[in-house]
């Protein structure tokens, strides 16, 4: 039985955005035929078991899933369905019991879920029953392939006629390429663009706002462009037909595009560079390592038997990674999967025994490089010691509420107790080590720390032994690393670019400010927040955007903003008001609603003291009493929120409520800029 370290997502941290973690599990597999052949096996009770065959023998047949490897008799088995997707029976019983329900959202996100697992007679099914039950169901009509012509919704057979005479997708809009003229369409009256404007509305706008416009409308093709040349890579080859792309340290199988292929290749060597100065030792085992990059997610479940939680994972005895092309959630992309596993996969080469190394180390390591490193395309290097956002606003937390695992525990765990929180915790005391004030100290101490793994197994009391030689102890070593992180600032989420918006790749989405009267701001924000414009600097009138949480990602939108954005907006405010809109070309929910009234407050507060029969008047003091601090002014929000599988997107604006009405348009236009990027697919 061999490890593997599987990547897998983190749930329930601050600011969750998908972020993929490698963990140890065990499991068997045969080299040869490892992961080739998905095969459904269906019993003489008539129970369906579906997983990568692992072998297959006359007196029994092993299938390998998710839960690890299962060994079945031949004389209980009734049928082997071979190449079929195993998830289609799981998709007849939620189908059965979204129709129980009865609710659009089921079958919405029950669509979006076939599609990710390769079903896509199944999705269509669920898309058309979704439009059945709601008529306005915008990502029903997304997922059917319908977009909207003229102003109104017409069906894929139409959109791909229109497509032929020189139109193109611009979010959920058909629109004239530009340079070309329409086919004559009995069938159809001319209409305006919904998204021109008269030229008397043109005339009224300032020069920033037209250029404001154009960017937008800039924006929009580029990206509708961008995303057909993506469902070229996602569509790719079959897994037989696979590119192989060999470098010096490297093969890359893909079977996306060929320049797919390329592009993991350079990031894997230049991956090497940079673990190479890090891992200094000689290599103990030869040849080019393998890294397997699946076209989509559907393709790496089906040929791995992993499940939808995992993004990739290094197999030590063949010593490849396995990942998939594509984005993950709203934030993480195969460059952070391929980063993580790839560390693995060195560790593997230069370690006589990956086992004697206790799991901080060497998963800290992981984190340091997966989640703390981006590459600079221009001279094709990786860029290490970057501070993730996430993993520091993790343990921030954790050492504030003092519940880190201390440092006289951490490297003592055993790997059945080293769980995803501890992930942060390694990344923290190894950052400390490496780039603390006293580093010296700390490259040492990781140096010689790594140096007694390549001759034993080691643990606490080795970490314990270094931290007295060098820091005085493991108390001591404990109160420096803690300052040094609660000190630490995030890195900025993105930056301003020449035309004045601010770009995201790490969290890919972008925002224009409506003018300059509108200041960015990337530090000292709001907890949550990604970015904040204040108008003149002045705090009162603020609009921040915020990545939020979304636990469970087979919850639909609408539950997820009923069950957990209403009440998390609810608290300390009064006259919420929510409504379903669409934003920009996104689906989203608006929301508006005050600060709570102080004279209400007040007034509640002495009919509760008078309400108290029985009681006599407090004999103290009035000079003992506290004194009285005058409520700041009240202040008017209004927020978006964009829903995804695993976060939301909160764009929020608030102003002094006296000036709610004329200063709303500043955050109207801003919202309305909200745009998600999927550049940074790396």
């Amino acid at each position: 039985m061999n490890p593997i370290l599987d990547h897998t997502a983190v749930r329930g941290i601050v600011l969750a955005s998908l972020f993929f973690l490698g963990l140890s599990l065990p499991i068997e597999a045969n080299s040869p035929g490892f992961a080739q052949e998905v095969v459904v096996i269906v019993l003489k009770d008539g129970t369906e078991l579906s997983g990568v065959l692992v072998r297959e023998t006359e007196e029994e047949i092993a299938i390998r899933s998710a839960f690890g490897v299962t060994s079945i008799e031949r004389s209980r088995v009734r049928e082997i369905r071979r190449g079929e997707n195993p998830w289609t029976k799981e998709f007849e019983e939620r189908f059965s019991r979204a129709e129980k329900i009865g609710k659009a959202s089921q079958f919405e996100s029950l669509g979006n879920w076939s599609l990710k697992k390769g079903l896509e007679k199944e999705a269509k099914q669920a898309f058309q029953r979704a439009l059945a039950l709601d008529p306005e169901s915008v990502i029903a009509r997304r997922g059917l392939g319908q977009a909207k012509y003229e102003g109104r919704w017409v069906d894929a057979q139409r959109v791909s006629e229109l497509e032929s005479q020189g139109y193109t997708r611009v979010g959920d809009d058909l629109v004239l390429r530009e340079g070309e003229s329409p086919e004559p369409d009995s069938g159809s009256t001319s209409k305006p663009n919904p998204r021109e404007l008269s030229e008397s509305e043109l005339l009224e706008l300032s020069k920033e706002e037209k250029r404001r416009l154009e960017l937008m409308a800039e924006r929009r093709e580029e990206r509708a462009e961008f995303e057909e040349r993506r469902l070229l890579e996602f569509k790719g080859v079959p897994w037989s037909q696979r590119h192989r792309v060999k470098s010096k340290n490297y093969q890359v199988e893909c079977n996306s595009t060929l320049n797919v292929a390329r592009a993991y290749s350079k990031i894997m060597e230049a991956l090497y560079v940079a673990l190479s100065k890090r891992f200094k030792q000689r290599h103990l085992r030869s040849g080019r390592m393998t890294v397997k990059v699946y076209k989509t997610q559907a393709d790496f479940m089906q040929r791995t038997g992993m499940g939808e939680n995992t993004g990739g994972f290094y197999q030590p005895r063949s010593e490849e990674v396995n990942a998939f092309h594509g984005t993950f959630g709203n934030t993480s992309t195969t460059y952070n999967v391929l980063a993580h596993e790839g560390t693995h996969q060195f560790q593997g080469r230069v370690l006589p025994n990956m086992g004697n190394m206790n799991n901080w180390i060497i998963e800290g390591f992981a984190v340091y490089f997966g989640d703390g490193s981006r590459i600079d395309y221009d001279k094709n290097k990786i860029i290490t010691g970057i501070i993730p956002r996430d993993r520091l606003l993790h343990i921030q937390d954790k050492l504030r509420n003092k519940t880190h695992t201390p440092l006289a525990q951490l490297a003592g765990l055993p790997r059945n107790r080293f769980g995803g929180s501890q992930y942060a915790d390694s990344w923290a005391i190894l950052y400390y080590l490496l780039n603390g004030p006293e580093k010296k100290k700390g490259q040492k101490f990781i140096s010689q720390y790594w140096l007694l793994g390549t001759e034993e197994r080691i643990g606490q009391d080795e970490f314990d032994t270094l931290a007295e030689h060098y820091f005085g102890g493991v108390e001591t070593l404990e109160e420096k690393y803690r300052e040094f992180i609660l000190d630490l600032e995030p890195e900025p989420a993105g930056s301003v670019d020449k035309d004045g918006v601010f770009v995201s790749y790490d969290y890919m989405f972008e925002v224009f400010r409506l003018n300059e009267d509108w200041v960015y701001r990337d530090s000292n924000l709001r907890r949550g927040e990604l970015v904040a414009l204040s108008h003149n600097g002045h705090e009162q009138d603020r609009i921040g955007v915020s990545l939020l949480n979304k636990a469970d990602e087979q919850q639909s939108a609408e539950d997820y903003v009923e069950e957990v954005i209403t009440p998390l907006l609810a608290k300390n405010s009064t006259g919420l008001k929510r409504e379903k809109v669409d934003l920009n070309e996104f689906s989203a929910w608006k929301f508006d609603w005050l600060d709570p009234d102080p004279n209400e407050k007040k007034k509640e507060g002495d009919e509760g003291a008078e309400g108290k029969s029985g009681e006599e008047d407090s004999p103290e003091k009035e000079d003992d009493k506290e004194p009285e601090v005058p409520p700041g002014p009240r202040k008017k929000y209004r927020a978006y929120v964009v829903v995804g599988v695993t976060n939301a997107y909160l764009i929020k604006g608030e102003f002094l409520l006296e000036e709610f009405d004329a200063k709303v348009d500043s955050f109207e236009a801003t919202a309305q800029s909200f745009q998600r990027i999927w550049r940074n697919r790396w």
